[in-house]
């Protein structure tokens, strides 16, 4: 068994990015935070519509490249078609991990380039994988407090493991674990488009509000695969954007302190 990680990155800077003054400093601090250079050398960056300089600073922190190039959003439609298999960097690298002919127990971890860990995280993330049978996040997304939508996982077990509490959630983000045995059966759930008439959404009727690509993804694992997501109680690690910082931690300490 082996750990591969998928590094997914463009050369775009989002002013939604919390803490970073640029894309170099946002990269350089949350791949710091994994800990990488002491714990796999597996690693791939999976970049999207890159430039030479881009390239060039990448290479330096991983030793495997691959190119992808695919609108930045995942969507399942394009000028209003559906799209099977979908549009953007999600689905290529995807394809890009079906590809390389990994073992049923390698454990795959998707990651986006705005990830920021906790001390020992990225390895307690690895660990969970070994752990749970299904997908593991590192993120205690915060919407998992405030939506009142959820189709399953309303109610759920707490497991501990490592220093966390663990619970089933509905969804999360393509910052994605698991063993490739998961990913290869779930591959053909990401290929299917939500249904839609013309313009119109049939999934409007299940919800408050049409549920996202990600969330059909896990809802589809679930109900029709069997295999769940989970996610720590605090997280192992947050996504660096506006109005997505996971609740209990100081992130901005964390980054600060790896910044110097």
């Amino acid at each position: 068994m082996k750990t591969f990680l998928y590094f997914r990155t463009y050369p775009g800077f989002s002013e939604n990015n919390l803490f970073a003054k640029n894309k170099f400093e946002l990269i350089d601090v949350c791949v710091k935070s994994m800990g990488l250079c002491k714990t796999l050398t597996n690693a791939y960056a999976v970049i999207n519509n890159s430039t030479p300089e881009f390239t060039e600073y990448l290479n330096k922190k991983f030793s495997l490249i691959h190119h992808v190039n695919a609108p930045c959003d995942r969507t399942d439609s394009w000028n209003s078609k559906l799209v099977y298999g979908g549009v953007g960097s999600f689905f290529r690298t995807y394809e890009f991990i079906m590809s390389n002919n990994h073992h049923e127990d390698d454990i795959i971890l998707i990651l986006e380039d705005d990830y920021l860990f906790v001390d020992g995280g990225f390895d307690e993330w690895i660990a969970a994988i070994g752990f749970f049978d299904g997908f593991v996040s590192p993120y205690d997304p915060p919407d998992r407090y405030r939506r009142s939508d959820d189709a399953y996982a309303k109610k759920t077990s707490l497991w501990l493991h490592g220093s966390k509490h663990w619970r089933q959630i509905e969804s999360t983000t393509s910052t994605i674990g698991g063993k490739f045995k998961y990913f290869k059966k779930a591959f053909f759930t990401a290929k299917i488009p939500r249904p839609r008439i013309r313009r119109f959404h049939p999934g409007y009727f299940f919800g408050k509000e049409l549920a996202s690509i990600d969330r059909v993804f896990y809802r589809r694992c679930h109900y029709w695969l069997g295999i769940d997501l989970y996610s720590p109680i605090p997280a192992l690690a947050t996504h660096l954007s506006m109005d997505q910082l996971s609740p209990g931690v100081d992130w901005e300490k964390r980054f600060k302190e790896l910044e110097r």
